[in-house]
């Protein structure tokens, strides 16, 4: 792969991103806020973009999502996403159910 092509990838990756940020903002905020780990704030802005803005912002030679510390846990033991994914699950749900109280 040349660099034009990890480019090109880049691109596509980012625009992606906020095209599925977007609609993960538009059908639960609080979900995007923990999924996307990102404030109130910036998921408005995200929300708010035209596509032709999307796309002018994705051309930007760096990738728009990182790895989070919390993503850390599934890359350094991938086989057991599912365990970790039903922890953290079950996590929400205690925190949901105790503020709900």
């Amino acid at each position: 792969m040349d660099l034009k092509q990890i480019d090109d990838a880049i691109e596509e990756a980012n625009l992606s991103f906020l095209i599925l940020a977007q609609q993960l903002i538009e059908c639960d905020m609080s979900r995007a806020a923990l999924t996307l780990g990102l404030e109130r704030q910036v998921l408005e802005r995200i929300a708010n973009l035209t596509p032709r803005q999307m796309s002018t912002i994705s051309k930007s030679p760096f990738l728009l999502m990182t790895v989070k510390e919390r993503g850390m846990d599934v890359l350094d033991t991938p086989d057991k996403v599912d365990d970790q994914i039903k922890a953290f699950h079950h996590s929400i749900l205690m925190l949901t159910e105790n503020t709900a109280s």
